[in-house]
């Protein structure tokens, strides 16, 4: 039992010691653009919280406890005037590590905050971005990969959901007026199982598509009364990233010209069809 306590004790020790060695102070502003970076979301992918940042502290940096301060004269309603507060964050080894907090002041004089947690270099716990009352976004990192629940809130109320086991995310869930509007399984690139939109005003199901590694199956699309208004069957175009665009390509329901190979068929709103296209892969 003695020797457990001591293992914990020294864990602890381990865990905190960079940072009780290094507590010098480093106070910088605006103006020392090298010891920050600008266009983040261009350097990493993984921009959950951090895309909403105009800044961050450079990845390596001197030990010790650092501050960054607002530049008088610089966009002063976005960043505040000198006096103002906008970063804080340690670094052991060189490294980010523990909690680092960033500010942002809109120009009604509220502040908001950013708060990221980092473990030798790498984003490790709770990140947060919050006004003076509500959350915004929140989530958790598990050694630099997302781990669990990802939530987006607007006004107080869940937007959305994305939920990840070690950097892959399982499933999500979007919601708007109150409602469910759609719900999926597996990133863009890797859907797998059912996705499901309800897009009409009264929150009625509108769409439900059958993904299996990440290529659709089938789906059908329906009118607000329930019934199907088209279905479609077979093979059909893939979810592609276009580069140019930055953005992925994802399937037009309800155009013929997405299926490749397979039956595609309409139907008028009591259920009777219209029209029914036999394709052959060419």
């Amino acid at each position: 039992m003695k020797n457990r306590y001591l293992n914990i004790q020294l864990a602890i020790l381990i865990f905190y010691s960079p940072l009780l060695m290094s507590q010098v102070e480093h106070r910088v502003n605006l103006s020392d653009s090298a010891f920050y970076n600008t266009n983040i979301c261009s350097k990493n992918d993984d921009c959950f919280i951090r895309q909403y940042l105009d800044f961050e502290f450079a990845d390596s940096l001197p030990d010790g406890k650092w501050y960054l301060f607002g530049k008088e004269g610089r966009d002063e309603n976005k960043f505040g005037d000198e006096s103002k507060l906008l970063g804080i964050g340690f670094y052991a080894n060189g490294l980010k590590h523990g909690e680092f907090k960033y500010y942002k002041y809109e120009e009604n004089g509220e502040r908001l905050s950013y708060i990221l947690n980092y473990f030798e270099g790498k984003l490790h716990g709770s990140v947060t971005y919050k006004n003076k009352t509500e959350m915004i976004c929140e989530g958790f990192y598990y050694f630099g990969k997302r781990n669990g629940p990802f939530n987006v809130y607007s006004e107080g109320k869940l937007k959305s959901s994305k939920f990840f086991v070690v950097g892959e995310m399982q499933n999500w869930i979007e919601i708007y007026n109150d409602k469910i509007s759609k719900i999926g399984n597996g990133p863009i690139s890797k859907r797998e199982g059912y996705y499901l939109s309800y897009g009409h005003e009264n929150g009625s199901l509108s769409i439900k598509a059958l993904f299996q590694d990440g290529k659709l199956k089938e789906y059908e699309i329906y009118y607000k009364n329930g019934n199907v208004r088209v279905k479609s069957k077979g093979v059909h175009k893939g979810i592609i990233y276009i580069a140019s665009l930055g953005q992925w390509r994802t399937p037009n329901f309800g155009y013929a010209s997405e299926l490749i190979q397979g039956k595609f068929t309409q139907f008028d709103e009591e259920g009777n069809i219209f029209d029914e296209k036999i394709i052959h892969d060419q």
